[in-house]
């Protein structure tokens, strides 16, 4: 989808927001994109099972009824329903908006941020100096965004204040711009950061790569 595309230009303006965050402040900011954070293989087997279903049910009445002007046998019903049921397989990755009518959104919520604390600890977001790692992560299939701190940060930042952040992101989605998003994010971040004591120390290193990272 067009409004979540990231050109080279993007990344390279994503990466000097991270840096500048960097240069002023005492965070280390990591920005995590994936298209979706979880495969849901339930409701490709469920749709299929359901379109199958259909199938049978359709060709019995059909059948029955003697709607058909031929007589429907084995080989033509398998092979219609054994179509059927692949179409129903994966018209999911066609259309995601079928997954987010058929999952809860608990269940969606639930394995975002479980996404998103494995993209925290696998970026190594939790091993900074002074536990002050901060993960945007954005999963493009849940329409979800989830900003996460490290203990350090945390002790000071309100769960809502992050909810700042996330709206700069969303806002960049909405109006089909996510890098800007991304930077106002940031750029947020670094405000946040700053307004709560994180000033940068004149020993501060860079601990982690600045780029904008894209999972699969």
């Amino acid at each position: 989808m067009r409004k979540y595309h990231f050109s080279d230009q993007d990344k390279e303006r994503i990466k000097e927001a991270v840096r500048s965050l960097e240069t002023r402040s005492g965070g280390e900011i990591v920005p995590y994109f994936v298209p979706a954070s979880h495969g849901y293989p339930q409701v490709r087997w469920r749709l299929a099972a359901l379109m199958g279903l259909m199938s049978m049910l359709g060709l019995a009445i059909g059948s029955y009824f003697w709607l058909f002007p031929f007589q429907v046998q084995l080989f033509v019903a398998s092979v219609c329903t054994i179509g059927l049921m692949a179409i129903g397989y994966f018209l999911p990755q066609l259309f995601p908006v079928i997954i987010r009518s058929m999952v809860s959104a608990e269940d969606l919520t639930w394995h975002v941020r479980s996404r998103a604390m494995n993209a925290f600890l696998e970026e190594n977001l939790h091993h900074t100096a002074d536990r002050v790692g901060v993960l945007i992560f954005i999963s493009r299939l849940e329409r979800k965004v989830i900003v996460l701190g490290d203990s350090g940060i945390n002790a000071k930042v309100q769960e809502k204040e992050w909810q700042e952040v996330v709206d700069e992101v969303i806002k960049g989605i909405k109006q089909n711009a996510i890098a800007d998003g991304l930077v106002n994010a940031i750029a947020r971040c670094e405000a946040l950061l700053l307004a709560k004591g994180f000033e940068r120390k004149d020993d501060d290193t860079n601990e982690l790569d600045d780029s904008l990272r894209i999972g699969e």
